[in-house]
């Protein structure tokens, strides 16, 4: 079964990409802000390119969505059973300086923060419980798991169109967080339903709500729930928060604005999922590796001042500075017009 989903979501991502790319979808939209940006990030190819390019990624994530986010699915609850991150170059006594990881011993070693050296068969219980799906490897560190845990009692979590954005709903709930996202209504009814009750739930639990009163959001932080704010979209009325993204002024939600002046305590989170492939030089096994981080962005104002709600999304839009950096074509907020409040005339089409 798992193998037949894996050939339809191929199928899938194929097809959507080819019909995308026919229809030349939000082109110029790209394009425009292509033009704009290329300044600030490096993109090392041509508009035409990182079109297609960022593309394939949209289509590729949107097919892992659709079809469940499976392998996401099914992971540990409990945070004790996700090991640290594994470094490609690593230093450890019994290892030389900078020796490139050997991925035949992924299936037994587990690298932790306290370097404790268990025995081989400890390493290969551990991992046949706790980090591999197939060939999915899953990881959280530390620092990350300290987070999740004050998530587990609530928050706000800065959200961003990057990657498989969608992926870390599904895993924060497994992970015991109580997390609601606000979304718009889908037509027809059907969909809304499907999407809502199959795509954004884990095991009959829906993170998916629509929310048209912000004094329900209070209520809801209140009651210890983690709300989901999409961060990095335009906002063009004149109560926008003002910040600074990829070198370009914007206009930001003001809704992080009303929910912290009236709980200045509330803590805010960004969190994204790091996926690379892992290969061992020695052979043709691979495993794609996937890092559940998560950062607390604390300001320096006291709490609940506009003055820190500005330094809150300024230390938002520097996270996602360093990951757009690194993969542009993972950030589909260049299909958005994410500039158009102060930049009136570059989507001039």
């Amino acid at each position: 079964m798992n193998k037949l989903f894996k050939i339809l979501q191929s199928i899938f991502a194929r097809v959507l990409y080819s019909v995308l790319l026919a229809l030349c979808w939000k082109q110029k939209i790209v394009y425009a802000n292509f033009a704009l940006v290329k300044k600030t990030i490096d993109f090392k190819v041509s508009a035409n390119e990182f079109y297609r390019i960022l593309l394939k990624s949209l289509t590729n994530t949107a097919a892992e969505f659709i079809f469940g986010n499976r392998s996401y699915r099914g992971l540990p609850g409990e945070l004790c059973k996700y090991p640290d991150r594994i470094d490609e170059m690593r230093t450890n006594e019994g290892r030389g300086k900078n020796e490139v990881f050997d991925m035949t011993e992924c299936s037994h070693i587990l690298w932790r923060s306290h370097e404790r050296r268990e025995t081989r068969d400890e390493r290969k219980e551990v991992t046949d419980e706790m980090c591999t799906n197939e060939r999915n490897v899953f990881y959280i560190s530390e620092q990350s798991k300290e987070n999740i845990e004050r998530m587990r009692h609530g928050g706000i979590f800065l959200a961003s169109h990057y990657g498989n954005y969608e992926a870390i709903g599904s895993w924060l709930l497994q992970l015991g967080v109580p997390l609601k996202a606000s979304y718009a209504k889908l037509k027809p009814d059907f969909l809304n339903r499907f999407v809502e009750e199959r795509l954004r739930a884990v095991n009959g639990i829906k993170y998916s709500t629509f929310v048209n009163n912000p004094r329900k959001l209070l209520n809801m932080l209140e009651q210890g729930t983690l709300f989901c704010l999409v961060a990095d979209q335009d906002f063009r009325k004149s109560s926008a928060v003002k910040s600074t993204f990829l070198g370009h002024r914007v206009n930001c939600n003001p809704l992080l604005k009303f929910l912290l002046r009236h709980r200045p305590e509330t803590p805010v989170f960004f969190c994204n999922i790091k996926t690379r492939d892992e290969r061992n030089c020695n052979s043709t096994m691979s495993r794609h590796s996937h890092e559940l981080v998560v950062t607390e962005l604390c300001p320096k104002s006291p709490r609940g001042t506009p003055e820190a709600v500005q330094e809150i999304y300024a230390a938002y839009h520097a996270e996602l500075e360093k990951l757009i950096a690194s993969q542009p074509e993972n950030w589909y907020g260049f299909t958005h017009r994410r500039f158009k409040a102060t930049h009136k005339d570059v989507y001039k089409l």
